[in-house]
């Protein structure tokens, strides 16, 4: 059921076993323990401070935490889904400290506290994650699934203190150039170590740090190796931000960093390219143009393109053009390149 605005709407399905409520639904809680055989609940907009799903049947819950200060969760929950902005004071208690649950969520902060001993987390399309925080925050973890979208981690050496850790999965997720991967010692009871999408470099020193221990049992996969030009076309994306903007739709956003991601992987090939600073200079004045011309054909139906928005797209270019100086070594004529596109902008 989706947007249930009553109760008795349920009275005629004594074997319902999954709910969507889209509405504060009054008396649900109360009602909801009569009915043990409803194991998923998926709740939103709840208008309450506090939720007690205690002495319900539900196995997985999936809560929209906006304004929610105290969550008791039931015994025989096992997957815990929060979704919506998290208010720092979230306090979360569950059977077992945590001991048995998978808590799922899109913030990287943790800034909920309580399930001391919370036994797996999953984050999810995050764009920056502390592996410290992490491990403070979660020291009994024996599962930790994180996919970037893509993101930036610190404290990667700390992921080492989760001792009790057996699996490890992580896609889209880039650690600074020096950051060092935990040893195999930190973490005796790993089976399983997946990861995908991450620094070429970093990857080839996790396969080689690990090989003995596949042919002790470890279930090893480190795919994706990204060069360092991928990870300056893609890594920090300038139009993040704009997905989820009030007046920038997703496709908006993701075409503009498409036309990012194209001009800075084709700016950072001239820099590697032979050819004295002027060669350079025009033949980069014309990867602007392109640039720009992509994003009038972008803004053109819709009008979208306002002055926040045009600056990002300028700041944008001038990070190409520092990006090109620095590969290159050469010293750019910025007046030309900022011409070049003032005189392709449309909008």
């Amino acid at each position: 059921m989706n947007l249930a605005p009553s109760l008795h709407l349920f009275d005629a399905l004594p074997l319902l076993t999954r709910l969507d409520i889209g509405e504060p639904v009054p008396g649900l809680l109360p009602w909801l323990r009569t009915r043990p055989l409803i194991h998923t609940l998926d709740i939103s907009h709840t208008q309450d401070t506090t939720l007690d799903l205690r002495g319900t049947g539900l196995v997985q819950a999936s809560i929209d935490a906006t304004g929610l200060h105290h969550l008791h969760l039931n015994h025989g929950l096992s997957r815990l889904t929060l979704h919506g902005p998290i208010t720092p004071g979230l306090v979360i208690e569950g059977e077992d400290d945590g001991r048995w649950l998978t808590l799922v969520s899109t913030d990287a902060t943790l800034r909920w506290s309580g399930l001391a001993a919370l036994g797996a987390l999953q984050l999810r399309d995050v764009r920056e994650l502390d592996g410290g925080r992490i491990a403070g925050r979660s020291p009994q973890l024996r599962a930790l699934h994180v996919t970037g979208a893509p993101a930036v981690l610190r404290g990667l050496q700390r992921l080492g203190e989760l001792q009790q850790l057996h699996t490890l999965s992580a896609s889209d997720v880039f650690p600074p150039e020096d950051a060092a991967f935990p040893a195999p010692g930190c973490w005796p009871r790993l089976c399983r170590l997946w990861l995908g999408s991450v620094p070429a470099a970093l990857g080839a020193a996790i396969r080689k740090a690990y090989k003995r221990e596949v042919a002790s049992g470890l279930d090893l996969a480190v795919t994706q190796l990204r060069t360092p030009d991928w990870l300056a076309a893609n890594l920090d994306n300038p139009f993040r931000d704009w997905d989820g903007s009030a007046h920038v739709t997703t496709a908006q956003a993701n075409k503009a960093a498409t036309l990012y991601r194209k001009a800075c992987s084709e700016a950072l090939k001239l820099a590697s390219a032979s050819g004295d600073a002027a060669a350079v200079t025009e033949a980069l004045a014309r990867v602007g143009r392109t640039y720009t011309e992509g994003f009038n054909a972008l803004d053109r139906r819709s009008g979208f393109i306002e002055t926040e928005e045009r600056e990002q797209i300028y700041t944008a270019w001038l990070g190409i053009v520092d990006a090109v100086e620095a590969r290159s070594g050469m010293a750019l004529d910025r007046e030309v390149l900022r011409a070049a596109m003032n005189e392709a902008r449309t909008f």
